[in-house]
């Protein structure tokens, strides 16, 4: 069994593509999509608490884990890989500046346009509608706080949480692959070590 060509892209779903393109990802991609777009409905509706309905939109929140399950599966592909093929490991900083490309621009215009809105909108408590939220919004650091709800959470980004740890995935990626393809398999495909390390993860 051979592993599948991988783009070195490295964009995200879309970095397996042509003949060896993994279509049922996109399917499942396209489920979880629709699993969160239900549960903020129900959410934003009231609906989550009219009976057995409610009690199974408000748990249509399984769909965040699943982008998180894909993305680690995708991106950490690359670097199994290489190990497996003995070919050079991914451009750390191809990598890091694609994930940047692919996120950032389009989350800073809606986190700056949200405090715009909201500065012209009157609302209940916003903790987050600060200077000092801004700043960690716009970092992608608002929940490294012991008290994010009451300190930085922002009325109009609550679902920005889920980005803030993706990004901090993204972070570790290259650090937790030196360590456990690099350090622990010694560059040799063993996947025995490689499974026995992950059961022990915490």
């Amino acid at each position: 069994m051979t592993l599948p060509k991988i783009s070195t892209a490295q964009g995200g779903l879309e970095q397996v593509s042509g003949p060896d393109r993994i279509a049922s990802l996109t399917g499942i991609r396209a489920v979880a999509a629709l699993l969160v777009v239900g549960t903020h409905s129900a959410y934003t509706t009231g609906k989550y608490t009219h009976g057995y309905y409610g009690l199974i939109c408000s748990r249509m929140e399984m769909g965040v884990p699943i982008f998180f399950v894909l993305s680690g599966f995708l991106l950490f592909g690359p670097w199994v890989k290489a190990l497996a093929t003995d070919g050079p490991p991914p451009s750390v900083g191809r990598y890091a500046w694609h994930r940047v490309r692919r996120i950032m621009p389009a989350y800073t215009v809606t986190v700056l346009v949200t405090y715009l809105i909201y500065q012209f909108r009157t609302a209940g408590p916003n903790p987050g509608h600060t200077w000092m939220g801004l700043f960690r919004n716009l970092t992608l650091t608002q929940t490294y706080t012991d008290n994010y709800l009451g300190s930085y959470l922002h009325q109009g980004l609550t679902q920005m949480w889920s980005l803030a740890v993706e990004v901090g995935f993204y972070l570790v990626l290259p650090l937790l692959a030196y360590l456990l393809l690099t350090l622990l398999c010694k560059r040799r495909w063993r996947p025995v070590l490689l499974l026995v390390a992950l059961g022990r993860w915490r």
